[in-house]
């Protein structure tokens, strides 16, 4: 908060060794990736560079700083944009319980015969 680098202090106080050789440092994230306590904090960073407050999760006691936030754009006419976003979609594990929920409902309908394959 004081202007010191928050990089040097990372790497000289985390105990996540990770991010401490990376200098705080965490690769690019998206929703459902962490928490819901570590992932309130940060998506609530209200602009670049600002500076949580101390915060605890199950992991211990973090400080996140927001370097950018970057949109997704699906452009519709871009085939190769379009492919991207439906592979991302597809790995995302919320597709996965989304998916089994939809079945299970499925499954409940009057009438559904299952056939051996």
């Amino acid at each position: 908060m004081a202007g010191d680098d928050f990089g040097k202090l990372a790497s000289t106080f985390s105990n996540d060794y990770i991010s401490a050789a990376t200098g705080g440092n965490i690769p690019d994230i998206s929703i459902g990736q962490f928490e819901p306590a570590f992932e309130k904090m940060i998506w609530s960073l209200p602009k670049d560079g600002t500076v949580s407050k101390p915060f605890l999760t199950s992991h211990g006691y973090h400080l996140v700083k927001r370097i950018s936030v970057k949109t997704c754009h699906h452009q519709p006419n871009d085939k190769t944009n379009t492919d991207e976003l439906k592979q991302k979609i597809m790995a995302d594990d919320r597709w996965k319980t989304a998916r089994i929920l939809f079945y299970a409902r499925v499954e409940k309908k009057p009438g559904l015969q299952k056939f051996k394959i």
